[in-house]
């Protein structure tokens, strides 16, 4: 699994259909770029200092799969949320439209 999937898989982008879809995509964009420059950034001091400090490695080691676990149940979420969106636009919003049209309450 990268890091840019979710554990089923499937990627962590949402669609983009609307430019603050888009400004949002971006947005996600950077963040993930961020994270992945985190998680590389513990990596390669974990790896220096291995040998001349095996304690501080050790515990980089630890705060790198912490952060790598909190990195993806954030992803899992904004996926999720997608999700919840998604479903929102196309089975809420038509029957709301449907009633405002029809002046229901």
């Amino acid at each position: 699994q990268s890091f840019g999937e979710v554990r089923d898989g499937s990627s962590m982008r949402p669609p983009s259909c609307t430019p603050l879809a888009k400004d949002t995509v971006f947005r996600l964009r950077e963040l993930l770029k961020h994270q992945v420059s985190i998680i590389s950034s513990l990596e390669m001091a974990r790896l220096a200092v291995r040998h001349t400090d095996p304690e501080l490695s050790s515990a980089m080691q630890q705060t790198f799969l912490e952060a790598r676990d909190l990195f993806q149940h954030a992803a899992n979420l904004v996926l999720h949320y997608a999700q919840v969106a998604r479903q929102v636009s196309q089975t809420i919003l038509p029957d709301l439209q449907l009633a405002v049209e029809e002046q229901e309450p």
